[in-house]
């Protein structure tokens, strides 16, 4: 077949919408007489530097502010799955990473780079935990604590005062380096 339009990448079984919107602004199908072969054409080059620097460039939407229909608009992403993300995204305060998106049930490791070329993760927009003023109700509803761990985070701080650093949160035995690591952003 043959391309008549822009949009007719849309058409293309298995490449991605987000793929395809990326890549329209810069596509241009020239209109070939019948008898000229393809090769032939050579797309026009920018002559100045306004026209160089006016290419549109890819902005990507924060994860952290995204709603399931901006989700769906992955191939692979359905209804249910937008939701989970995004349930899951607000349990944790906010993505700061994007491997934290495996930790969605049913999410598939190939959805990843579909997820990065449409979204940024940035660790500013997240909303952190206060580990001096928390209930343990509220600590133990992050989704990196037991409810074990989030009583002795509050215990911790009844006894030996307001912790000063997060490092502070290493002295509690009962909570893993790992789990540390995975709830310092």
């Amino acid at each position: 077949g043959k391309f008549n339009t822009p949009k007719d990448l849309y058409k293309i079984y298995g490449i991605d919408s987000g793929v395809v919107q990326a890549l329209l602004p810069n596509i241009v199908i020239p209109e070939i007489k019948e008898k000229q072969p393809l090769q032939n054409f050579k797309k026009p080059r920018a002559t100045n530097q306004a026209e160089i620097s006016s290419k549109p460039s890819i902005i990507k939407k924060p994860i952290n502010r995204a709603n399931a229909e901006d989700l769906k608009k992955i191939y692979g992403i359905g209804d249910k799955l937008s939701g989970r993300i995004v349930k899951y995204r607000d349990a944790l305060g906010g993505f700061h990473a994007i491997d934290q998106l495996t930790e969605v049930y049913f999410f598939q490791d190939s959805l990843l780079p579909k997820v990065a070329s449409m979204f940024s993760f940035d660790s500013l927009q997240l909303t952190k935990l206060h580990i001096n003023l928390d209930s343990v109700h509220t600590l133990k509803s992050h989704p990196y604590l037991s409810y074990n761990q989030a009583r002795a985070i509050f215990n911790y701080r009844e006894v030996h005062g307001v912790y000063k650093q997060v490092e502070d949160i290493k002295a509690i035995k009962i909570l893993p380096d790992s789990t540390f690591d995975k709830l310092k952003p």
